[in-house]
């Protein structure tokens, strides 16, 4: 059977195992968190670029004229 010294070993490695998995998960959270925020910035700039699209057609002289 398993000796003292076996049982404190799977005691180390089983805290080991489940301080790698919460490093993981958090791991896990920051990239989800990092992918949200990269697609709302660009669905921002996406907005963005269409607006300046709509100005250049429909005031194509605001674009062009001279800053005051």
């Amino acid at each position: 059977g398993p000796t003292e010294s076996d049982l404190r070993r799977y005691m180390v490695e089983q805290a080991d195992h489940r301080r790698t998995a919460m490093l993981m998960d958090r791991e896990a959270m920051y990239a989800r968190e990092a992918w949200a925020f990269s697609m709302d910035r660009s669905s921002a700039i996406a907005a963005y670029v269409r607006t300046l699209e709509i100005l250049c057609i429909d005031f194509p002289d605001f674009i062009t004229a001279d800053p005051v």
